[in-house]
Formats: structure tokens, C-alpha cells, sequence
């Protein structure tokens, strides 16, 4: 499996290929999954995506996953009256993409958010030649199941921890019997925290219809 640090350089080269790849296909969709039991830093995401953003000339989209452990009776929930209308996207206040954050509880229920996800991304790939997807934890069940409607995807180890190899291992040979393309992984640096997040920066502008 292809390992690329994001020291700059590297994370440089990660963009180039998957805006390739992108280019050379009706649209492409990457899965970014987190090599810890918490999910990726929200800043390695910004800079992540900043990076494929600067080398596509359309907006690509990001999908932030916001998984959390939750109960049944909680999850339950999250997905009494939810909407099955597709959620609206937002312009990034960070740079040249589209994203949209949808919430995803993990109990003894599934949300209709991950239900409904499938559709949503089909309906997104005819207007984004690129989409990124923020998965959450590689064990936890968003990563096993729509990990699987991604292109390739990634696994991100670091910045501050991630879990002990057997564990990350263990994880690989379920996600890969799941289906999911692991292809590389990505190895976080304390620089990619330097990016500006949401509680610093305007909140993301609706996009016009």
C-alpha cells in the first residue's frame, strides 16, 4: 500500500494524482478514513482539500462525515422526522470547493442520513468531477459501508495519534472484505494543524441556485 507523508511536498503529489485521476474520469471519488478511534482533525481535512482544490479548475465537493458514538434510543433519534431530501451544499469560505457536514450517530439504528447517503452521492458525482469524503474512524461503520461507493480511498495516520498497528491491521482486513479500495496512506504532520478552521473563519456561504 503507497504511503505519502503531507509535509508539503508529498502532500502536493497525494492532490496531483487524485485531480489526475479525477480529470481522466467522468468524476472520481476519494475516501479519507481516520487510522485512530477518533475521527481525521478537521484542519487536515481543510488542508487536504485546499491542496486538490487548487488543482482543479471546477469546485470539487467535500463531504464531512460527522460520526459519533451514540445509544440506540439516541440514534433513534437523529433519524425520527430527518428530512430524505438531499441536504444543500455550501461554498467554502477556505477555498475552491462545495461541502456539506451531515451528522451520523452510530447506535443500535442506522441514521437515515446513511440511508440516504448512497443516492445523495450519486446525485453529487453528475455535478462534481471530484468528491472528497471524510469517512471518520476505519472502524467505525461509515467507513465500511460508504467507503465502498468511493473510488479509492486513504487512510490518515496522525497528526497527534493513532492506533497500535495490529489494530490499524486488523481493520485493513475488515474494510477489505467490506469491499472498500484501500490504496495508500497518508501520514499527518503537526503542519497540516495550521490551517484555519471553522471557528476562525466565515461559515461557509449557501450556494445560490
Amino acid at each position: 500500500m503507497e504511503r505519502r507523508g503531507s509535509d508539503g511536498k508529498l502532500l502536493r503529489l497525494w492532490a496531483s494524482s487524485v485531480t489526475e485521476q479525477a480529470m481522466r474520469a467522468i468524476n472520481f471519488t476519494v475516501g479519507l478514513t481516520s487510522g485512530s478511534r477518533e475521527s481525521i482533525d478537521r484542519r487536515v481535512i481543510d488542508r487536504m482539500t485546499q491542496s486538490a482544490a487548487g488543482r482543479i479548475d471546477e469546485p470539487l465537493l467535500l463531504v464531512r462525515l460527522m460520526v459519533t458514538e451514540s445509544s440506540a434510543e439516541r440514534a433513534l433519534m437523529f433519524t425520527q422526522g430527518f428530512p430524505y431530501e438531499t441536504p444543500p451544499l455550501k461554498r467554502s469560505a477556505l477555498g475552491n470547493w462545495n461541502e456539506v457536514s451531515l451528522a451520523l450517530p452510530v447506535g443500535g439504528s442506522a441514521p437515515t442520513t446513511l440511508q440516504s447517503l448512497p443516492k445523495w452521492l450519486a446525485g453529487w458525482k453528475r455535478n462534481h468531477r471530484l468528491i472528497l469524503v471524510d469517512l471518520g474512524p476505519m472502524h467505525q461503520v461509515p467507513s465500511r459501508t460508504i467507503g465502498r461507493y468511493c473510488d479509492s480511498c486513504y487512510l490518515v495516520l496522525g497528526p497527534v495519534s493513532c492506533a497500535s498497528h495490529a489494530w490499524i491491521m486488523r481493520e485493513i482486513a475488515i474494510l477489505d472484505h467490506c469491499g472498500v479500495s484501500l490504496v495508500g496512506t497518508i501520514l499527518a504532520s503537526d503542519g497540516d494543524l495550521g490551517t484555519s478552521t471553522e471557528a476562525t473563519t466565515p461559515a461557509p456561504q449557501p450556494i445560490a441556485a
